[in-house]
């Protein structure tokens, strides 16, 4: 099976959006914040991230310059930030970005995520966060039975998916190293014939991911490495998505899937080379996504490789155009599966 197609795409090099943000000074280092941020798809109007009002995020925060932050809401998470400064795409551009191979740094956004970061002491900083109810959708698999979770809000905590994401970062001059890791909980209750039944699933998805960038003035090279155990968080799609492309997906469609020995090895290589002019930069990567566990002798299942480029050239402070160009070989780890990916844009920030 093969197709394709030729069109309008919303927000490759980064989400349309609109929203609100504000900040109050309470005196001796104390301030509160707030963020309402909206998704749209600039092809058709609507709206993104599930139809959510505020669905990039909708947050109220509290900081001290001497103690750090605490954000409560829907936010991205702390994995999701940190990592995004090693991937030279900034987790944008499709298939292209990082979150292709690492899911659990594919701009995962979760509910009810209460967030902590320090602050920065002498270039060290780290975050922690815990989600109660993630409202992300699960796949919950037991030998080849599945069953499919759409998120859920139930009462009891224990009910509904929960996680745990935690980073830390060093920069030191032009060099930096990042470290995160990412678990997800099973819900304690899924859809079942006659009504919610308990969840025997047991799996807990882990991810952990080591990156790091230097900068030579002239390019700056971007590594990073990781593995996933249990289970996977879904990675992008072809352009933003993967709905509609014929392509499978590792987590069956879902957000998270809780699979025991379902596992994988992930690695990246890139580069960006700043050009001469405000907001010009070429970009490159090379990542893979290897089968591990009990998927290293399935045919199914075969190295997922990704070749990435993207140029942006700045035509002023908020107006910039962009070209770029994806591969993806053994796609989500399907044997065999392809696809490529071109196209240009324009992107107006205000």
């Amino acid at each position: 099976m093969s197709a394709s197609q030729f069109g309008m795409n919303s927000g490759v090099q980064s989400g349309s959006r609109w929203g609100m943000k504000g900040t109050e000074d309470l005196g001796d280092g104390w301030s509160v914040s707030f963020v309402l941020e909206s998704g749209f798809n600039s092809d058709n109007g609507q709206l993104a991230q599930g139809g959510r009002g505020f669905g990039r995020q909708a947050t109220l925060g509290g900081s001290h310059t001497d103690f750090g932050n605490l954000v409560v809401g829907r936010q991205s998470t702390i994995s999701t930030n940190y990592l995004s400064a090693v991937d030279p795409f900034g987790e944008s551009f499709g298939q292209a970005n990082i979150g292709a191979s690492f899911g659990s740094v594919n701009t995962v956004r979760y509910d009810n995520l209460i967030q902590y970061e320090s602050p920065n002491l002498n270039g060290f900083q780290f975050g922690v966060g815990y989600s109660t109810n993630t409202g992300v959708s699960g796949l919950y698999r037991s030998g080849q039975v599945d069953v499919f979770a759409p998120r859920s809000e139930y009462f009891g905590t224990v009910s509904n998916m929960r996680a745990l994401t935690a980073a830390a970062r060093y920069t030191y001059d032009e060099f930096s190293i990042v470290a995160s890791f990412d678990r997800a909980f099973a819900a304690g209750l899924v859809p079942g014939p006659d009504g919610p039944v308990s969840n025997m699933n047991d799996a807990q998805p882990t991810a952990w991911i080591v990156g790091g960038t230097y900068n030579f003035k002239v390019i700056e090279f971007a590594l990073a490495y990781g593995r996933t155990y249990d289970g996977a968080f879904t990675g992008n799609g072809p352009g933003n998505g993967l709905s509609d492309t014929g392509l499978d997906t590792f987590t069956g469609g879902a957000g998270v899937l809780f699979d025991k020995g379902f596992d994988s090895q992930s690695t990246m290589v890139g580069f960006t080379v700043p050009v001469s002019g405000n907001g010009n930069e070429l970009m490159f990567s090379w990542q893979t996504k290897q089968p591990r566990g009990r998927l290293s002798g399935d045919e199914t299942f075969a190295t997922q490789s990704i070749l990435g480029v993207a140029y942006t050239h700045g035509l002023s402070k908020r107006t910039n155009l962009y070209f770029w160009g994806s591969y993806g070989n053994n796609f989500q780890m399907f044997n065999s599966a392809k696809s490529s990916v071109v196209g240009a844009g324009v992107r107006h920030l205000f």
